[in-house]
């Protein structure tokens, strides 16, 4: 019989926004952690309206594997044009 090798679980990274009302909608286009090698992650957030998405009012809550709690958000700065990543 073949047992199928176990797919690590990966990191769950969520877009949250401090104040909805009236905000655009930014969305994440692509997560890397290659080998699980904190210093090469990152996240890709892409601005697909037509107006400047102040970053400032999201931030980046991160969930692993099987823990019950999210770690410590991560604010983000910055303001993404509209078509940019």
């Amino acid at each position: 019989m073949l047992m199928k090798t176990p797919t690590p679980i990966r990191p769950l990274w969520i877009l949250a926004a401090t104040a909805l009302p009236g905000l655009a909608n930014p969305i994440i286009t692509e997560l890397a952690d290659p080998d699980n090698a904190p210093s090469a992650r990152y996240v890709e957030i892409y601005n697909p309206t037509g107006a400047v998405i102040n970053l400032s009012l999201y931030e980046l809550i991160r969930w692993t594997n099987g823990n019950p709690g999210p770690q410590s958000p991560v604010s983000l700065s910055g303001n993404l044009a509209p078509g940019e990543f």
